[in-house]
């Protein structure tokens, strides 16, 4: 099994670029605090489908031409953070764990597993070929999680920073400190970009407060 990739640094990525792996990220807050904007790497070339679906995801553009409603994680929040372990969200219809909808709306299959769980790896959350929406980031190698979920990105190197600010949040039980909150999501360069539009809130300020691994 392959080892996931160094996270590329952002000086190596070509800013609005529709060429190289998708370059994504999530805005999100911790309770009133400023957004932390984390940026993933998405391993396109070896996982197009789940890719594909966590892009349509964070971009808010329909999975298909006939659909009626896109989707997308702008709105959901991060529900359960485990010290040592993971952070877990993007169940964009319960919001507790409890569901979730792929892009299209459909489940899908496990795709492959060529990369290993380090920390900053993006990796689907769902059991076995049931795959939707919900996502985790790894705090730490989690070697045992290997050959059971998909890891299909990494957070860029500058962005690591973030994770501690997380990670002091969770809980033996996994529900979070205080709301952790996705305000916008997008695409910044990568395969796609032509179709991509930005799901991120220019104005912070006016903000609304208000599957298990």
């Amino acid at each position: 099994m392959a080892e996931a990739p160094v996270a590329q640094s952002m000086y190596e990525f070509t800013m609005g670029s529709g060429k190289g792996n998708p370059l994504v990220y999530l805005d999100i807050a911790i309770g009133n605090d400023p957004l932390r904007r984390l940026r993933f790497e998405l391993f396109y070339p070896q996982l197009p489908a789940t890719v594909e679906n966590f892009r349509l995801l964070c971009t808010g553009e329909p999975a298909t031409k006939g659909q009626k409603k896109a989707l997308s994680y702008k709105g959901s929040n991060i529900h359960r953070v485990i010290p040592g372990f993971m952070m877990q969200g993007g169940d964009i219809t319960h919001g507790n764990g409890s569901g979730g909808s792929a892009a299209n709306m459909r489940t899908f299959d496990d795709e492959g597993f060529p990369f290993k769980h380090m920390a900053g790896s993006l990796s689907m959350a769902h059991q076995s070929n049931s795959n939707k929406s919900q996502f985790f980031v790894c705090f730490r190698e989690c070697s045992w999680l290997n050959g059971k979920h998909v890891v299909f990105g990494q957070l860029v190197v500058e962005d690591m920073q973030h994770l501690k600010d997380f990670e002091v949040l969770g809980t033996s039980t996994g529900l979070p400190r205080k709301s952790i909150a996705i305000f916008g999501s997008g695409q910044l360069c990568g395969k796609n970009l032509a179709n991509a539009t930005d799901m991120d809130d220019d104005d912070d300020e006016n903000r609304d407060n208000d599957d298990e691994i």
